[in-house]
């Protein structure tokens, strides 16, 4: 992780390493607020860009900081965005919570149209407008999913997302939903970050 020209970058390489828990063949990086930032509810913008390759999973999210003392889910979980490598035209965003998580996860997709500059040609936009009802996510200009606390409700489901939250930027390599790199991803992958900006309300 380090600066190139005024943005942050997330890099993945290949590379073995060892350790007290075993022998790996790729290392990257995250960065988080833990202790340092904390978020209930405002309006959350990362400026980004993602790398092109299998088996890459670049994301932003927010974990409740209750983690360590209710555990996941229950702590809830929002991602920003997520991305992976091999398909350079969409983006996810995702809400996991108590009932609703990993494959249950409240999730949409986001697909840019095919003549335009794809998530890994060109800075985007992307967010979540957060408030005591519920919780939207955009792309640039457009809102394209929005989830509701009455909804979740009426599943019969808890809403935790009344906590505080921390926010996490990383770059995986592998892993059940992206699968993991062939021959064709290329390293080292960089995922760039211009900027995170958050807005709240005054009360």
């Amino acid at each position: 992780m380090y600066l190139e020209n005024g943005y942050l970058v997330i890099e993945a390489r290949k590379e073995k390493i060892r350790d007290s828990y075993g022998e790996y063949y790729y290392t990257s990086t995250r960065i988080n607020t833990e202790g340092k930032f904390k978020i209930k509810y405002g309006k959350i913008e990362v400026r980004a860009k993602f790398p092109y390759g299998k088996g890459l999973w670049p994301a932003v999210w927010l974990l409740g900081t209750n983690y360590r003392y209710v555990g996941w889910p229950m702590c809830g979980e929002i991602d920003i965005v997520e991305f992976l490598g091999h398909d350079k035209y969409t983006v996810y965003g995702t809400i996991h919570g108590p009932g609703y998580s990993k494959d249950k996860a409240k999730s949409w997709k986001y697909r840019l149209k095919i003549e335009e500059p794809d998530f890994t040609k060109e800075f985007h936009r992307f967010g979540v407008i957060w408030d005591k009802e519920k919780i939207s996510f955009y792309v640039d200009d457009t809102v394209y999913y929005t989830v509701t606390k009455k909804a979740i409700l009426s599943q019969g489901y808890p809403w935790v997302f009344d906590n505080y939250f921390f926010i996490i930027v990383n770059l995986a390599v592998g892993g059940y939903w992206p699968g993991y790199p062939d021959n064709t991803t290329k390293f080292p992958a960089k995922m760039y970050v211009d900027y995170i900006r958050i807005w709240q309300k005054n009360e």
